[in-house]
């Protein structure tokens, strides 16, 4: 099974990872700004709209929106750090993660840029992930059982983001999709759109007809292997084919769409690759001998 050779090093590394991603996702996202946004644009999606009304005017308020922001900020701060009790802030900041990007997407644009983020935080907020690499006093390990089921439980959820997308666009789009150059229309709009990456190689792509036919065929190709994506924690040659199809199409969309999953990468690579396990072993390695030096010493 993925992940059976975890250990509190492996946690504590995405700990750190998950939180500090969403740290840097927040530190640079002004959500203060919805507060000058018209109220009549605002419709709540998913649970927040379990909310009442009433609540709205105060939750989009500057000093509300201001509050959250930094409480969240420090909040993050210390779960990177593994302060302790753990699941006591974990569960609180993971609600308010959820409130923050619930409210980002109630005006209208909706994304799943993120989900696996969110869900990876939940996952981290019952896990036993401050076993190591805490600024806490070092306290006995769980069985590496426990972490294996965490980490596994984080590949799960990643991997679902992209099974949801792949199985909804053969459900809803059907064959159509992928014979109406839909695909192509995308690709010019947001390629033409000022951002980021503005460098138009989407419109150069769509200049050739044998590349274009070919990012066509991409696209089928690519919607097969995330409606498959829950083979890749089961099988290795899946797996290894999954994360190559992936990372590309993550660095395609950067270049001809402008548009990044970057977070998604990261966890790609820390979930379904080896370079978790190669990494916990080498912390874990250091840290051993490090102790075993002063004990030498002393």
């Amino acid at each position: 099974m993925i992940h059976k050779t975890s250990n509190a090093e492996s946690a504590a590394i995405l700990r750190i990872t998950v939180f500090s991603m969403w740290f840097y996702h927040l530190w640079h996202d002004p959500i203060q700004e919805l507060a000058s946004m018209p109220l009549v644009l605002f419709s709540p999606i998913g649970v927040l709209d379990l909310l009442p009304s009433d609540a709205w005017p105060l939750i989009l308020s500057g000093p509300f929106l201001w509050t959250m922001k930094i409480l969240l900020l420090i909040a993050l701060l210390l779960l990177i750090l593994g302060v302790r009790p753990f699941w006591r802030i974990a569960i609180p900041a993971c609600i308010a993660l959820t409130l923050y990007q619930g409210l980002t997407r109630s005006f209208g644009k909706i994304n799943h840029g993120e989900l696996a983020m969110l869900y990876s935080a939940y996952v981290l907020a019952i896990s036993p992930c401050v076993d190591a690499l805490s600024v806490m006093k070092p306290r006995k390990s769980s069985t590496n059982s426990r972490y294996a089921a965490a980490l596994f439980a984080m590949a799960t959820v990643l991997c679902l983001t992209y099974t949801f997308v792949g199985v909804r666009r053969f459900a809803v789009g059907g064959s159509e999709i992928f014979l109406d150059e839909s695909i192509l229309s995308y690709v010019a709009h947001r390629s033409a759109e000022p951002g980021p990456f503005n460098i138009n190689f989407g419109l150069m792509v769509l200049e050739h007809p044998l590349m274009s036919k070919l990012l066509e065929v991409s696209f089928f190709v690519l919607t097969a292997f995330e409606a498959l994506s829950m083979l890749a924690l089961f099988n290795r040659r899946f797996r290894w084919s999954w994360v190559v199809m992936m990372l590309g199409f993550h660095v395609s969309t950067i270049i001809t769409m402008q548009i990044s999953f970057s977070a998604n990468m990261i966890l790609v690579v820390l979930l379904l690759t080896p370079a978790t396990p190669y990494a916990s072993t080498w912390i874990h390695t250091l840290f051993a001998r490090r102790t075993q030096a002063g004990r030498d010493f002393t």
